[in-house]
């Protein structure tokens, strides 16, 4: 990808792993992808958590501090990590339920009737409005 490539958002999130929510992953906003970073279990993973970078919430050096981390070298770091390019997206759907709970990021890629990755954000409810006002800045249309 291109050197201007950003991160304009880190989110915390289980992914599907068959039945059940238990590949713990980084969801990495970029400014022409989403990666799904692999993370080892964390400490609090059953707990509600602040995102980890929201670029609307940064200050002017947490966002010089992330102009210096490469997207490419977070989708190296792992074999298992995934790039998704925001072109393959064909919709997403979120479902919040409410305080307390994680939130459903449903990613369609193709076929709409099935989603491609199922995902849990377990994310503080207060940050939902900034997670939506990045979705419709990285994904216009397809929410």
């Amino acid at each position: 990808m291109s050197q201007e490539e950003e991160i304009l958002g880190i989110f915390p999130v289980w992914m599907e792993k068959g039945i059940i929510y238990k590949d713990y992953r980084k969801l990495v906003f970029t400014t022409n992808r989403l990666i799904a970073a692999k993370e080892k279990r964390p400490i609090f993973a059953n707990v509600m958590r602040d995102p980890d970078y929201i670029v609307f919430y940064a200050n002017a050096r947490e966002r010089l501090k992330m102009k210096e981390v490469s997207a490419d070298s977070i989708l190296k770091a792992d074999g298992e990590n995934l790039e998704i390019p925001y072109s393959s997206i064909t919709v997403v759907e979120v479902k919040p339920y409410g305080k307390g709970s994680p939130i459903d990021f449903l990613i369609y890629m193709g076929n709409i009737d099935v989603p491609k990755y199922r995902t849990a954000i377990p994310m503080k409810y207060r940050h939902l409005d900034a997670f939506m006002k990045l979705l419709h800045e990285v994904l216009p249309g397809k929410i």
